[in-house]
């Protein structure tokens, strides 16, 4: 989503030892795994019902049902839609003929 603000970031080493015990290892791994989950629950959260799964479960397949419906699905759809594509065509264009006005006003 381009709308949320990122953060991105990147870590250059020659070498880099690191010695853990198995228990260390284990800890780092449940942590890496949590961090992935969060990250990926946080597109779904906006969809999550308040009430927990026993007291409404209705509303927890309507969560199940539109987080896939709004995520994947309609966003799968709306890439391909002409519309868009024509929309894409159109700004490719303007690019192009902007660029090209550039690289010649130089000359």
């Amino acid at each position: 989503d381009m709308g949320l603000p990122q953060l991105f970031g990147s870590l250059e080493c020659n070498d880099i030892t690191i010695s853990l015990m198995e228990k260390q290892f284990k800890s780092l791994m449940f942590m890496l795994d949590a961090f992935n989950r969060y990250q990926l629950n946080q597109k779904y959260l906006k969809y999550k019902p308040i009430n927990n799964v026993k007291e409404n479960t209705r509303e927890w397949w309507q969560y199940a049902y539109n987080a896939v419906l709004e995520e994947d699905v309609k966003r799968r759809l709306y890439m391909w839609s002409w519309k868009r594509m024509k929309e894409h065509r159109v700004r490719c264009r303007t690019y192009t003929n902007k660029y090209y006005e550039k690289l010649t006003s130089i000359n």
